[in-house]
């Protein structure tokens, strides 16, 4: 295994473990759900995943909804996000701008590590730091800094792109202040295949 993929999975486990820090609001409940299936999944890539050809850079379109499981500020959601591609490794960084019909605005980045099932079925895990302002509209998530950790699911089509879903939740784990009501999101996505920038 490369230098370069054990360190991003240490960062990625050190991130993972300030997201799972102790804290009493029902939104690290999710965070926690999260990790650990991330954990599985992690574990199975680097048993059984070999590497692969060179991915191209990716750019993925989303559109969903924010607040998706409580349900008590629900918006509709826009997101995109550019994903380069890192001498075909599977671990490698995102960058992505999300936005709500109520004015809510997320600007993130990343790590994330991608898993091929299959010749088609690709998930991706991923944790990013992310800023969200807290004056105006949008949900008040209790931190203008905040952790963003998920999963997408995707399958390729015969052109390259991919259609999916992904499922993410958004708090600070009460690392930086007390509130911490937390949300998720969960969207449609389509990825394009792109030249790198």
């Amino acid at each position: 295994m490369s230098g370069y993929r054990l360190l991003a999975i240490a960062f990625s486990l050190l991130a993972a473990l300030a997201v799972a820090s102790p804290g009493t609001a029902r939104a690290d409940k999710a965070a926690t759900g999260i990790l650990m299936g991330g954990a599985a999944f992690l574990a199975y890539s680097l048993a059984m995943d070999p590497p692969q050809d060179r991915e191209p850079d990716v750019l993925i379109l989303g559109t969903g909804v924010f607040d998706a499981v409580d349900g008590e500020d629900t918006a509709g959601l826009l997101r995109i996000e550019y994903r380069p591609a890192l001498l075909g490794m599977r671990t490698g960084p995102l960058l992505g701008l999300a936005g709500t019909t109520d004015g809510g605005v997320l600007g993130y980045g990343g790590v994330r590590h991608d898993i091929l099932f299959s010749g088609r079925l690709l998930v991706s895990l991923n944790l990013s730091l992310a800023a969200y302002p807290t004056e105006g509209s949008g949900k008040d998530l209790g931190s203008a800094v905040q952790f963003r950790s998920g999963f997408d699911v995707q399958h390729r089509l015969d052109d390259g792109s991919r259609i999916g879903i992904s499922f993410h939740h958004i708090s600070h784990a009460e690392v930086f202040d007390d509130s911490n009501p937390g949300t998720e999101t969960l969207a449609l996505t389509y990825t394009i295949p792109i030249g790198p920038f």
